[in-house]
């Protein structure tokens, strides 16, 4: 295990090895080595969008009504770290009023909100 510096980790696969920065946009360095002596052949740096140190979340709060989805997604995203990402799904058509404006007023970013029939999909970022 190889650590870049900032005490984030590396992980050895086969023949490249990637490390990552602790930055809010991280990067993946890939360091490809020979099979036999393990010296580095070559090294490239790849800038990534997703934040790999929070993996989303799902909370599938189904039949749930008001106000069930909203005080259930509180509850979730006060226990994730600042920066996590939050997908809600829920079936209750005041969904769609009431988590926008919490997130407004508790300051997390609704990064999207969709509709598939009767489903709505939020994803939320934690502040």
């Amino acid at each position: 295990m190889v650590t870049d510096g900032l005490g984030c980790f590396s992980k050895p696969l086969s023949r490249f090895t990637v490390a990552r920065s602790c930055s809010t946009r991280p990067i993946i360095f890939v360091l490809l080595t020979n099979d036999k002596a393990c010296s580095p052949v070559a090294a490239v740096t790849i800038s990534m969008a997703m934040d790999y140190r929070h993996p989303e979340t799902v909370l599938d709060l189904s039949g749930l009504l008001c106000p069930l989805p909203v005080l259930k997604a509180r509850k979730k995203l006060s226990a994730m770290a600042a920066g996590a990402e939050l997908v809600v799904v829920a079936t209750d058509p005041m969904t769609a009023i009431d988590m926008p404006h919490f997130c407004t007023e508790q300051g997390h970013t609704l990064l999207s909100q969709d509709r598939t029939g009767e489903t709505l999909t939020f994803r939320i970022r934690r502040k």
